[in-house]
């Protein structure tokens, strides 16, 4: 099932295809589909831009489950250079994003980590 509309996902390519990227790992919540499922529509939407991007296999699991979708890089003082740019196509979405960088420890062996959250179209604007 595709949780993200396909003229949504073509304009979010686009804008992400115009600017610099930064390698992705995209990790979702174990067990949950919702979280699955927009990982995997993600990850369609970064490489029809043309960014690096793998989704973790199996995924970490998350000491406390999100609901939302946020970017996660090692230095938030210096972060990657398309972590702005991810973070500003994101927003173009319907969906919950925190709308600043977090530190994520996964980041240290990638540039970006997408983490996606149980159901972040709860409560979409």
């Amino acid at each position: 099932m595709q949780v993200i509309k396909i003229q949504q996902a073509l304009k979010v390519a686009e804008q992400l295809r115009a600017k610099s990227s930064s390698p992705v790992l995209i990790n979702y919540v174990q067990g949950n589909l919702r979280s699955f499922e927009l990982a995997h529509d993600l990850l369609r939407i970064l490489k029809e831009a043309g960014w690096t991007v793998e989704v973790e296999t199996p995924p970490t699991q998350f000491d406390l489950p999100h609901d939302d979708v946020f970017v996660g890089v090692d230095d938030c003082t210096h972060p990657p250079e398309g972590a702005q740019t991810l973070l500003q196509a994101l927003g173009a979405l319907d969906l919950r994003v925190r709308c600043q960088l977090e530190k994520s420890t996964l980041a240290k062996a990638h540039s970006i980590v997408l983490h996606v959250g149980t159901d972040p179209t709860l409560g979409a604007r």
